[in-house]
């Protein structure tokens, strides 16, 4: 599949970014949003704000309204991992990989 995105990459001339774009989204649309957020075992997320942590269930405001970015995240990790082959879940290295790519 990934090679699919790929040559899909180089016709359309997409950037990085773009690419990363059409394959989460398309990832999601497939297997839907409560189906990824199960798998990736996203319960909450982790909020920083100033000096604190916190941390947010994503059924509440907060949560939804981030809860995208992280399964996006997720989802760009274990494409990361794919290529490495490894498997690797983690937050903080998922919110991190997000952060290098934007």
């Amino acid at each position: 599949m990934l090679s699919y995105y790929r040559k899909r990459q180089i016709k359309k001339q997409l950037t990085y970014q773009q690419y990363i774009d059409e394959y989460t989204d398309a990832k999601i649309k497939k297997t839907g949003t409560d189906s990824l957020l199960k798998r990736y075992n996203i319960n909450s997320i982790t909020e920083f704000r100033g000096k604190s942590a916190y941390s947010v269930p994503i059924g509440s405001p907060t949560g939804k309204v981030t809860r995208l970015f992280h399964l996006k995240g997720a989802i760009v990790n274990e494409l990361l991992d794919s290529l490495k082959g490894t498997k690797r879940y983690s937050n903080i290295s998922i919110l991190l990989k997000v952060l290098l790519l934007i």
